[in-house]
């Protein structure tokens, strides 16, 4: 279920509602009249499919009114800068920045959202927004090839002109286009660490590995970022052998087991993780589908609840539902019919009439009640 639960956030984490869990980063990206496509539609991608909804990823302009980016795309923005909410983390794409610059009301917000927000990210000449706004006095900065000439005018900036990014800290700039993804996957490491930013570039089919690890732990993590399975069975027994009290050993084993269809085997193993502590929050997921597969639906419901709350509302819905099915199958109307109630604005009603797993409600006015138009 590992694979196909987070491709499936990613394809709609910019859809779902606007209520995030609590660990959710929201992430303003800026367009405007002739921002460059890939500048802002790169990152957007990166943060919109990390780690299940780790972002809450909106658009910002000048006002509502649309804006054209590349000649040829019409974009919408979500929010106008008087009412949107406060990023954690503001984004200025390069393109035709001149109307960014020239426009007093929109440097002042961004000078005033940068100066809240946990770190701000500029692509390409994006970096001669930041300069003008005096946010890269005293940094290092790096910006496209073609805008460097423009960003040594600023002279309290040291420019990096082969750096692909630059972090600074609470401001990153990266060089133009497809650098944006560079930096943003180096945000997300940064942030929620190198598995997840791996995966995200997997899914993406984007060459990157985290910068962070060595090449022996790339070399160890990479079957498991891979869903090579056998592989990670041989690598991760061996280490849970050398360390019993491993336990993001024993979570990757266990999934590994799980995703082999060794559900028996997953089962034990996976609650040896969650027992040492694990933080890795597939583990519960896995843990669940494993019980469910050996018919035990009380403990498969308990494992996905455990996990609901570690989860951002992107996910929510899925692991809710997964539970449900399962105190379904236990004979649990009630704790099933609490957690759908409890998500029924987020789940398909018409799906849910005909899903097997839920036939047990069926006839329970409360049921009824929720799948009725």
């Amino acid at each position: 279920m590992r694979a196909t639960l987070c491709i499936a956030i990613a394809l709609v984490a910019v859809a779902v509602s606007s209520a995030r869990a609590a660990e959710t980063r929201k992430v303003a990206i800026v367009v405007y009249e002739g921002v460059e496509l890939l500048d802002f539609a790169g990152p957007g991608e990166v943060f919109s499919a990390a780690a299940g909804g780790a972002f809450d990823v909106f658009t910002v302009a000048a006002t509502r009114a649309p804006v054209v980016s590349q000649g040829f795309v019409r974009i919408t923005p979500d929010h106008a800068i008087a009412d949107s909410p406060k990023p954690d983390i503001l984004v200025i794409p390069g393109g035709g920045t001149r109307s960014l610059y020239d426009d007093a009301r929109m440097m002042a917000w961004i000078k005033e959202r940068a100066a809240a927000a946990e770190l701000t990210m500029s692509v390409c000449n994006g970096a001669i927004v930041l300069a003008k706004a005096g946010l890269l006095d005293g940094l290092r900065a790096t910006s496209h090839w073609g805008a460097i000439a423009s960003l040594r005018k600023f002279p309290r900036v040291t420019v990096d002109a082969g750096a692909r990014f630059v972090d600074n800290g609470r401001i990153v700039t990266t060089q133009g286009v497809s650098a944006g993804i560079d930096g943003a996957l180096h945000v997300v490491e940064r942030l929620v660490g190198a598995e997840a930013a791996w995966q995200d570039a997997r899914y993406m089919m984007y060459h990157w590995e985290p910068a962070t690890l060595s090449q022996a732990q790339r070399d160890e993590l990479r079957p498991y970022i891979e869903y090579d399975w056998p592989r990670v069975v041989a690598v991760y027994q061996r280490k849970l052998d050398a360390n019993p009290r491993d336990a993001d050993a024993a979570a990757r084993l266990g999934i590994a087991q799980k995703e082999l269809h060794d559900d028996a085997h997953a089962a034990v193993t996976l609650e040896r993780a969650v027992a040492l502590g694990t933080r890795n929050v597939d583990a519960l997921d896995e843990l669940g589908d494993a019980h469910v597969a050996l018919g035990h639906f009380r403990e498969a419901a308990r494992a996905y609840e455990r996990e609901l709350p570690l989860r951002s509302s992107a996910a929510q819905p899925y692991i809710a539902l997964s539970a449900a099915k399962a105190w379904a199958k236990a004979g649990d109307k009630n704790a099933a019919l609490a957690l759908l109630s409890r998500f029924a604005t987020k789940l398909d009603r018409a799906a849910l009439t005909t899903d097997p797993s839920l036939v047990s409600l069926h006839g329970d006015a409360r049921f009824d009640a929720l799948t009725t138009p």
